[in-house]
């Protein structure tokens, strides 16, 4: 079957309009003239195509060595001012050679099967290449070619167009079709090729190239895509603020007016010279924001344009085309992704008219303001909490949008108080300290909870309203025994708990009163939870052994309402309560600290579970919390609570932040219908928010998550706040005993002391008198006896001897001035044994020989006692095994997370280059600016990332410092950061979301000049002094 298409009179019109577009297009926009071998078609970085005999004129031109965009101005380098090392459009080229055979010029290209150059009349949609009229009539003859589609060349339409261009690319060193494209090259190769130059590399398929170069350019393209509508957004944000600033110099310009025209004689000229001001002003910031919205109509159109230029790249479905270009559109699409940060000032002025008395220095002033409501803060104690009867302060301070603190008699600062429950208005007093501060002043009679507003000129300022809650003021105790005392311990196997307690001091005869009560330890079976979340010990000595030696101290407030709320030193992943939350981040990595405890101990479900969380909604934002299965782990539940990031946000929002984590965690909880949770510091650790901020929060959500709603409907009544290390278990208790004084709710002072896995509560009594009086002398010795074992309830005891130190306090108060309680509990099945004294030993500072038992501490990794001991330079000790095993994972102390020498990263291999600028940055004028380059290409993940084997996006980043010598210190600093791998690493982008990209690895940069701190720019004079930390962090100083 022969196939031939002959066109009539109206395809023959259709055909001509077709290819009249067609050499329209491929015209170079310059000098008008059809691309062709000596006007070769030439890409620019623009993604713009001129011939290129036009550049070779425009670089003589210029003379610079670099090519700048005759049509939207972009600067393109050209080394050595070679306009070949420039790209050529394939697709262009393509497109001449069929134009050039439509038009049937004789010196066009050779046939695509006689090589012969000839006219060309046919097209091969088999062999997809253009014929002579004999190699046409070969077709016609020849059974190869049997059933092969012929048409003319003016039958082409675009989809044949596409096809042509599209048609087999040849390799220029072997003369074979390019069959393999090979991923370690990114080129693509011919049969020859891949066995004798790539045979080790890793080959697919033309085909599955493609796929994968669409789907990088498709990202990137996605990536523009948002910031293109992050930019009109952007757009329509300034042209309200644009409105809004009219309209103040409008109401000024009147106001101007309405006085001028009651002193008509006098006030014209002061008028006159008025209103001329503020037009000049007026048309400044016109002038200024029409060049700042030029701007942003120039950056979006170039975005169109690029996007249009990858669209119709990926829509030809052409590797060898793709390749020709993916640096340079990579390159461009990447420029493309900055988001854009706008730093036009927006000021507001107003008419201030003076008294007629002074009308010799004019009717009035012209007052200006520059201050910005949503960058103006708040700060003091007195903004979220307040005693009942006590006056509270705070401080509203007025900010520009570049975060300083200005001043401006229009600002109108507003602060109202309003009671949430009664809708009551609390009175608050105001001054303007005429520095930017304006000091508030307020005193509440009730205890209750409150929302401030503070607005500044009708504006709310950042994180307003804030929530105040008002608290009762505490009646405070004490706990104090003068004197010896001795008691017995049984073990018994009941369930119940015991507790301490004493009497009130008596304010009329000064007397202090014990209660007495008998004292017990009991336990309980592994695995036998109560409904309250009590912990279970189990009957296992060596077991029991292990867990008592953890010296896991817990202060316990007692209740609120019916809820036990404690604070504890120990290990998070021991707990055996319903749930635990994990301090965890936006990506639900578990690579450090807490998390990567909860997933060395639960398993690789929690790993599983929160791959499966994160593949769905790619990312967590700060202060969620989601929640996975606990795997090998004794509770039931891990929570992950995203803490926020101090550094980068500040204490305000870190706050607000916290507070939705932790509430979040909680209603997680009290959904699962849990009794029991446990939960760390979270955001204390590598985010670096203050401990005592964060303990202070804490215990705020907690206290409002319990009084909050109808309490019989809850079913959370134990929440525990526990740390390993000593500084938050210290912030903690402090808060703890700030709040709550060393009372419980009974009134009575209570402690509880816990071990993890096993729970120990006594109570404490003043001896019979005969004790007091053998005991009166002997104020340095031992008193006290340790009962014998003995079976109370028919239980079995445990089978081998074990001793375990008790640290003896009351709500975190010693029971004695002078003296602290340490003993030994020994189970043992020697019921006739004799009794083994227990009893008072001087505290260090009068007897270190009898209180250092530093060696009996155990390691903070296993819990266990210390084998081969081996200690930090931060003084901190562990076992030399657990040690090794700790800085081979992650090379920091386990505990306070101090560096071990300096840290390798995971960064993937790139470049970093830098130069330097005679313009300064905003905050450093005088000084030139370090332009630091970094450049990735796409590659393979290895086994130290996320995902090995996967590919991963390549990225080109672009940061600045100034040229001074601290800034050329920190970018020595730098330099030595990358090289150990610790800049970047891979993640998912916090700006797209999608996974497998090259992220910034906790290192801040400034990869903007203006903007300030939030937006990641200059000015910001504490940067250069938190980078160095941060570098420190890591080990390079």
């Amino acid at each position: 079957v022969y196939v031939f298409y002959f066109a009539s009179k109206e395809v023959m019109a259709q055909a001509k309009s077709f290819f009249e577009d067609v050499k329209k297009e491929i015209e170079c926009p310059l000098c008008q003239e059809q691309f062709g071998a000596n006007k070769q078609p030439k890409i620019l970085k623009c993604l713009h195509t001129f011939c290129k005999s036009c550049l070779d004129g425009w670089l003589r031109q210029h003379r610079t060595g670099a090519l700048s965009c005759p049509s939207c101005r972009t600067v393109t380098e050209c080394p050595n001012n070679d306009i070949d090392s420039l790209p050529s459009n394939l697709f262009y080229k393509q497109m001449v050679e069929i134009v050039e055979a439509y038009t049937g010029q004789e010196e066009s290209s050779c046939c695509g099967k006689c090589d012969e150059q000839k006219s060309l009349r046919f097209y091969c949609s088999n062999c997809n290449c253009l014929l002579c009229e004999e190699c046409a009539a070969l077709h016609k003859k020849w059974k190869d070619f049997r059933g092969h589609q012929l048409k003319e060349i003016g039958q082409l339409q675009s989809s044949d167009v596409e096809d042509y261009s599209r048609r087999t690319n040849v390799c220029t060193e072997h003369d074979d079709e390019f069959r393999f494209f090979c991923d370690a090259c990114q080129i693509c190769i011919c049969r020859d090729c891949a066995i004798l130059d790539h045979d080790d590399h890793k080959k697919i398929s033309l085909e599955k190239g493609l796929e994968n170069k669409t789907t990088e350019i498709e990202n990137k393209i996605r990536e523009v895509q948002v910031n293109g509508s992050q930019l009109r957004n952007k757009k329509e944000s300034l042209e309200k603020r644009r409105i809004k600033v009219m309209n103040s110099f409008e109401r000024a310009t009147n106001s101007v007016r309405m006085v001028a025209e009651q002193w008509i004689t006098f006030i014209r000229k002061h008028e006159a010279d008025i209103t001329e001001k503020l037009m000049k002003q007026k048309d400044a910031f016109e002038a200024e924001f029409s060049n700042q919205m030029s701007s942003l109509d120039g950056r979006v159109v170039e975005i169109e344009s690029s996007i249009h230029f990858g669209e119709e790249i990926l829509s030809r479905r052409n590797l060898p085309e793709i390749l020709n270009v993916e640096e340079m559109l990579e390159n461009r699409l990447q420029e493309l992704s900055v988001p854009f940060e706008s730093t036009l000032v927006f000021p507001e002025v107003a008419y201030s008219s003076n008294d007629f008395s002074c009308l010799k220095d004019g009717p009035g002033r012209l007052i200006r303001t520059v201050t910005e409501p949503t960058v103006s803060v708040a700060e003091g104690r007195g903004l979220n909490e307040a005693i009942e009867g006590e006056e509270s302060t705070f401080t509203v301070i007025t900010k520009d949008i570049r975060g300083r603190i200005v001043y401006s008699e229009i600002d109108q600062v507003n602060v109202d108080i309003i009671s949430i429950s009664t809708k009551a208005i609390l009175t608050a007093s105001l001054t303007d300290l005429k520095n930017g501060q304006y000091l508030v002043k307020y005193r509440s009679e009730t205890a209750d909870d409150f929302k401030i507003s503070v607005t500044v000129r009708g504006e709310a300022i950042e994180d307003s309203p804030f929530r105040l809650r008002v608290r009762k003021r505490e009646t405070q105790t004490f706990c104090q025994v003068s004197s010896f005392f001795s008691e017995n311990f049984h073990v018994i196997q009941n369930r119940g708990a015991i507790r301490k307690q004493f009497g009130h001091k008596n304010e009329e005869r000064k007397e202090l009163h014990v209660e007495q009560k008998k004292h017990k330890i009991r336990g309980k079976l592994l695995g036998d939870l109560r409904n309250d979340g009590e912990r279970a010990i189990d009957a296992n000595p060596s077991e029991f052994a292990r867990c008592c030696s953890s010296k896991h101290t817990c202060f316990l407030r007692g209740f609120i309402g019916r809820v036990k709320v404690s604070v504890s030193r120990g290990d998070l992943t021991t707990e055996k309560v319903d749930a635990i939350v994990n301090a965890s981040n936006e990506t639900l990595r578990h690579d450090s600290g807490l998390a990567k405890a909860i997933l060395d101990k639960g398993g690789k479900l929690i790993s599983q579970e929160s791959n499966k969380i994160i593949k769905k909604r790619r990312s967590l934002k700060e202060g969620q919390a989601v929640s996975t299965k606990s795997g090998d782990l004794p509770c039931k539940l891990v929570v992950h609570a995203v803490g926020p990031e101090y550094r980068r946000i500040g204490l305000t929002q870190s706050k607000e932040v916290l507070r939705r984590a932790c509430l979040n965690s909680l209603r997680i909880a009290q959904e699962e219908k849990l009794t029991s949770i446990a939960l760390p510091a979270i955001g204390s650790g590598t985010n670096g928010m203050p401990k005592d901020a964060c303990a202070e929060v804490m215990f705020d959500v907690v206290d409002e998550f319990i009084r909050q709603g109808d309490p019989k409907k809850k079913t959370i009544t134990d929440v525990r706040f526990v740390n390993m290390d000593d500084a938050s278990f210290q912030a903690f208790r402090k808060e703890l005993i700030s709040r709550y004084g060393h009372t419980g709710d009974d009134g009575r002072g209570s402690f509880h002391w816990s071990a993890t896995g096993a729970e120990v509560t006594d109570s404490y009594m003043l001896p019979p008198k005969r004790n007091l009086d053998r005991n009166k002398d002997k104020s340095s010795e031992a008193n006290g006896a340790l009962a014998k074992s003995r079976d109370v309830s028919g239980s079995r005891y445990f089978e081998t001897n074990f001793y375990h130190p008790l640290d003896v306090t009351a709500s975190g108060c010693p029971l004695l001035p002078k003296f602290s309680y340490s003993g030994a509990v020994k189970k043992s099945t020697d019921f006739n044994s004799e009794e083994k004294k227990m009893g008072l030993t001087l505290p260090p500072e009068e007897n270190k020989a009898q209180t250092d038992d530093k060696e009996d501490d155990p390691c903070p990794i296993c819990l266990d006692t210390l084998t081969k001991p081996r200690k930090l330079k931060c003084r901190h000790t562990f076992c030399s095994k657990c040690l090794k095993e700790a800085l081979d994972t992650y090379n920091k102390c386990p505990v306070c997370q101090e560096p071990q020498g300096v840290l390798q990263g995971n960064q993937p291999p790139g470049m970093m280059r830098f130069r330097t600028d005679r313009y300064s940055v905003p905050g450093y004028e005088g000084h030139g600016t370090i332009v630091i380059d970094y450049h990735f290409r796409s590659g393979i993940q290895g086994k130290e990332h996320p995902h090995p084997g996967q590919r991963f996006g390549g990225t080109t980043r672009q940061a600045y410092l100034p040229d001074t010598r601290e800034g050329r210190e920190v970018l020595q600093l730098l330099r030595r950061a990358f090289d150990a791998r610790l800049v970047f690493t891979i993640g998912t982008s916090n700006t797209t979301g999608l996974p497998n990209q090259i992220t910034w690895n906790d290192i801040h940069h400034k990869t903007s000049l203006s903007g300030g701190t939030f937006a990641f720019g200059y000015p910001d004079p504490d940067y250069l002094r938190r980078v160095k930390e941060e570098l420190a962090a890591k080990g390079i100083r």
